[in-house]
């Protein structure tokens, strides 16, 4: 396959300087493919200035010989020639061009080639601003068929592999199916590497289909009628306010790896010199007109938010984005969403996790508007949690604290929350006899902001009973050490007493009373006491 109707490639000048101060000289044509009735325009940089330069055209393999041309270069050392006409034996043909300077020796080359033929029309044509359709494309191999200018009996190439561009603004590109006419020598098969869904691949410029030959030659040449393949595929044609036409450049490579440069290259068939790739013509159509925006909702964790978007007569789709805008999504009815095909979205008692998703939504008729893209700001609800109030006697452990909360939403528990508050207290067994703040802390959720509120710890005097052992002693003795038992309650954390018992005066025989004296505790306890008798005997 020979190299076919692309840009012009300008060859890069060589600026090294020879020993002789002289610019290395070049030779250049201003494409690298032509068809039937183009001229070659020849041009070149580095000649002698006023020399003149033979331009000899190697097609060797044309029975009728080179062809020999001649420029004069400018006082710049520059050379042009637009004589050399591509005629339709030259078809397939590759050229070899030698360029000699007649008095400075100097020689340069370059090559050019006139490629082979296929067309690429599309059914329909045209369509309407906005709407969604199918579309066939057909591509033929017309490579020496009679009647279309190809050469006189020289070879021509099979068409094995065929890229669509899609153009600029067109979306919702599916391939639907590919037929091959009866008389192609094998089927063709939509491309499904990596990249590719059906032959459709998104992410090459503004993306394109390709299919290729299965086995054999695909397309061959030199068959009448011209071998093809169908593609259809759907598309949604862009929203325009003016009629334009839009072209789907169409390639053909004679390989089946898509290679659509070199001598894989096979051009598209031109009338009048102008590329024949299909054209659809999209009519103008005004889009539904907007009467009211949508605008951002802020709301607290258990409240509703709704959107509004007003146009003119159109179908809607809301949409969503949860990267701050960066892509966007429609929306179905359910979960919390509900409206998504009205003009008014109605987003159910969104969670936080939903603060900073954005909306929009789409009215279409026969074309499309999109509204302006807004903000959902979800606040956290705030939860009081309050420390439950407790109460315990010195010296004992604390007990367990426990808390109590207002604010759930929707018949929420402690069970929503990620981790649940706890609440302390600085108080220990050891703690004196007092009030102490029981304080709440830690909980974390994701749709709760907390507030803390103390609860109190009462700490109260602990209950000690002694009871005194009754004495006796002989008149004239001297009393008997006065004791006592502690009969109810206990003392803690090293506590003692202080003090000690006394009985009343008096030596006589009889009975006295053992009374409580100066004995004592801390005012952690209350202190009872249980008396007895000190008996005199005669």
């Amino acid at each position: 396959m020979h190299i076919k109707g692309i840009m012009v490639t300008l060859v890069t000048l060589l600026m090294a300087i020879s020993s002789f101060g002289q610019l290395v000289p070049t030779v250049y044509t201003d494409k690298a493919d032509y068809q039937p009735g183009e001229v070659v325009i020849i041009e070149g940089d580095g000649w002698r200035p006023g020399e003149q330069v033979k331009l000899e055209i190697d097609h060797s393999t044309i029975t009728h010989g080179n062809t020999v041309l001649y420029a004069t270069a400018d006082d710049r050392g520059h050379i042009r020639n637009e004589q050399y006409v591509i005629q339709a034996i030259h078809w397939g043909e590759s050229f070899i061009l030698t360029a000699t300077g007649m008095s400075s020796g100097f020689t340069a080359t370059t090559t050019f080639t006139d490629g082979n033929a296929f067309t690429a029309t599309v059914t329909p044509n045209s369509v309407n601003s906005g709407v969604s359709g199918s579309f066939t494309i057909r591509v033929s191999n017309i490579s020496e068929i009679s009647g279309q200018g190809q050469g006189q009996g020289q070879s021509a190439a099979n068409v094995r592999s065929v890229e669509i561009a899609i153009p600029a603004g067109w979306t919702g590109i599916a391939t639907t199916s590919i037929t091959t006419s009866s008389n192609a020598s094998s089927t063709f098969s939509f491309e499904a590497g990596t990249g590719y869904t059906n032959g459709y691949n998104s992410s090459i410029g503004n993306g394109v289909i390709r299919c290729k030959a299965v086995t054999g030659n695909g397309l061959q040449a030199d068959t009448d009628p011209a071998p093809y393949v169908e593609i259809t595929f759907t598309a949604t044609s862009p929203v325009i306010t003016s009629q334009t036409a839009y072209t789907f450049f169409a390639k053909a490579s004679d390989r089946n790896d898509y290679t659509f440069s070199g001598n894989a290259n096979i051009s598209i068939l031109k009338v009048n010199g102008n590329e024949q790739h299909p054209v659809v013509t999209v009519l103008a159509c005004a889009a539904p007109s907007i009467t009211t925006q949508p605008s951002g909702q802020t709301v607290t964790y258990g409240n509703n938010a709704t959107f509004t978007f007003q146009t003119g007569t159109a179908t809607y789709q809301w949409q969503e984005s949860v990267n701050g805008g960066g892509s966007w999504n429609n929306i179905s009815n359910g979960g919390i969403y509900s409206g998504v095909t009205t003009n008014t979205l109605t987003v159910a008692k969104p969670p936080v996790a939903y603060n900073n998703y954005r909306y929009r939504c789409m009215a279409t008729s026969c074309a499309s508007v999109t509204s302006t893209d807004v903000p959902l700001t979800v606040n956290k609800a705030g939860l009081t949690v309050t420390a439950d109030n407790k109460n315990r006697i010195y010296g004992d452990n604390n007990p367990a604290f426990t808390v109590s909360y207002s604010g759930f939403v929707s018949g929420e528990n402690a069970s929503s929350l990620t981790t649940q508050p706890t609440a302390a207290s600085t108080a220990t067994a050891a703690s004196a006899v007092g009030n102490y703040p029981i304080e709440p802390s830690g909980g974390v959720a994701a749709n709760y902001s907390f507030s803390y509120v103390n609860g109190t710890l009462v700490i109260g005097q602990r209950e000690v009973t002694v009871t005194a052992d009754a004495q006796s002693k002989t008149y004239g003795d001297d009393d008997p050490e006065l004791e006592y038992n502690v009969t109810t309650g206990s003392l803690v954390n090293g506590d003692d007493f202080t003090g000690a018992l006394k009985r009343i005066a008096g030596e006589d025989v009889g009975e006295y009373a053992i009374t409580i004296g100066d004995l004592a505790l801390s005012g952690n306890y209350v202190l009872a006491y249980v008396g007895a008798n000190l008996t005199i005997g005669q």
